[in-house]
């Protein structure tokens, strides 16, 4: 097999161009499902249930953005198949897709509302959810729509723009995903921590753990140099 120069084969190519067509085609069909079924109009409107169409909508939104796979890329990029769009279709696609980042976010939103139902109930956990559930649709939705303006403004998207000279956009799409990713999980173990009100003492806990362990350490130290004399 000759080594990789960089420019991808006509058959790799293709592969690129087609195999996110039929991934994000089941992903389609996965996310466009659930949206039909919890908006049936016999079914009980639930938290659990606005939070799967929330996800589900946002899921499309970047599902689908990636089923276009490279036809919105200008006709001008090199080694690429089936580019046949122009700069404009290619920063709409981006920004789609940087807005089905908010998908992350509501992965988040379901760990609270799971969280909330297995501390409190299902009876009374209805009442926390409709305190908390306006966030839990807000923030991922302000998240995906805030990045994707942020993104279009600093002109972040389309082949060989700013940041690495390379497509940026793509570098801007991967640390955005991984500061959603660290905002999820950091969200979600913060509202553990309150919802359950163990915060301050998981804090304390914290504390005195560090505290044993310089002490261990210290009796370590003096335990070696003694042994050394």
């Amino acid at each position: 097999m000759a080594p990789f120069n960089g420019i991808p084969t006509y058959e790799q190519q293709v592969a690129l161009a087609i195999v996110p067509k039929v991934t994000s085609a089941l992903s389609i069909f996965g996310s466009g499902f659930i949206t039909f079924d919890a908006l049936r109009p016999h079914n009980v409107r639930s938290s659990y249930q606005r939070l799967l169409v929330g996800m589900s909508i946002c899921d499309l939104s970047m599902s689908g953005g990636i089923f276009m796979s490279t036809w919105p890329m200008p006709r001008d990029v090199p080694n690429v198949f089936g580019n046949v769009g122009n700069v404009r279709t290619c920063t709409a696609q981006g920004f789609f897709e940087q807005f089905g980042v908010s998908t992350v976010m509501y992965s988040g939103s379901l760990s609270i509302y799971y969280l909330i139902t297995i501390r409190n109930g299902r009876f009374k956990s209805q009442q926390k959810l409709q305190k908390y559930e306006l966030w839990l649709h807000i923030i991922p939705l302000v998240f995906g729509f805030g990045t994707a303006i942020a993104s279009l403004a600093l002109n972040l998207f389309n082949y060989g723009e700013p940041l690495n000279g390379n497509g940026g956009g793509a570098l801007a799409g991967e640390v955005v995903v991984r500061v959603a990713t660290y905002v999820k999980e950091l969200s979600a173990a913060a509202a553990s921590a309150l919802i359950e009100g163990d915060l301050p003492e998981a804090l304390e806990t914290n504390s005195n753990l560090n505290e044993v362990i310089e002490v261990e350490e210290e009796e370590d130290e003096e335990s070696v140099s003694e042994s050394v004399l």
